[in-house]
């Protein structure tokens, strides 16, 4: 049984339709992709036979773009959509094609138009971490060269992944050395039960155990005066 063959073959509109793209100052570059996307629907058109342009419907359309925007791997029996890019530069091409066909008369609707141009969903920025090699220098560093406290505040923060602004409001009541936790009030005003290591709690109590003055706060300056949160980020730079 042989293959059918479509009767409908859309060159001629194709060439016109870039012609007349040309001349509204469409750059050489959009032409030539508009006439690739193109030529790969009048290539679908055989393999897909209508009768005449009035058979195209816009799930005839639809079809054509998930073909042409998705690869199957046989290998591993998935399929695989093409980028963002490409899917938009399918459906702009038939957009651009029938609207021009709807333009010259050629047909009396356009089917592309109900079809919309997917919605970008950009990733969101990743928050970064120190590398474990650069953790480790940070901490071997502020061992022999920082005031305990900032070296208990850096190995605080490199066990828990707390935030800094959390640590710069903690006190001493918000450590419990016997259970290893830490309660830091968090955004939203909730306190947050965050276990220490046995290595970051040592460090705490070795800090505390050498501490003198009766202020509230866990962590004290230089002039033995509450941190803040600069200070905090900034042994963070080390």
């Amino acid at each position: 049984m042989s293959t059918p063959v479509s009767q409908l073959d859309l060159t001629v509109h194709i060439e016109s339709c870039i012609a007349y793209e040309q001349t509204n100052g469409l750059k050489k570059r959009s032409r030539k992709s508009l006439n690739d996307y193109l030529a790969s629907f009048n290539a679908y058109l055989e393999a897909h036979p209508v009768n005449a342009l009035l058979d195209i419907s816009t799930d005839y359309l639809r079809e054509f773009i998930i073909q042409r925007t998705e690869v199957y791997d046989p290998e591993t029996d998935e399929t695989t959509r093409l980028g963002f890019s490409t899917v938009k530069g399918v459906i702009w091409s038939l957009h651009t094609l029938f609207g021009h066909l709807s333009l010259t008369g050629q047909v009396d609707h356009n089917p592309a138009a109900p079809i919309r141009y997917p919605k970008e969903h950009k990733q969101e920025k990743l928050p970064v971490y120190l590398s474990s090699e650069r953790l480790s220098r940070l901490l071997l560093w502020s061992s022999e060269h920082s005031r305990p406290a900032d070296f208990a505040i850096i190995t605080l923060m490199s066990s828990t992944g707390m935030r800094p602004n959390d640590m710069a409001s903690l006190t001493r009541f918000d450590y419990d050395a016997q259970q290893k936790i830490i309660l830091p009030k968090v955004k939203g005003g909730w306190i947050k039960p965050t276990p220490v290591s046995n290595a970051c709690a040592q460090v705490l109590d070795t800090y505390l155990a050498m501490r003198t003055d009766s202020d509230t706060a866990l962590f004290l300056n230089k002039h033995n005066k509450p941190v803040k949160i600069s200070y905090i980020q900034a042994r963070s730079a080390v």
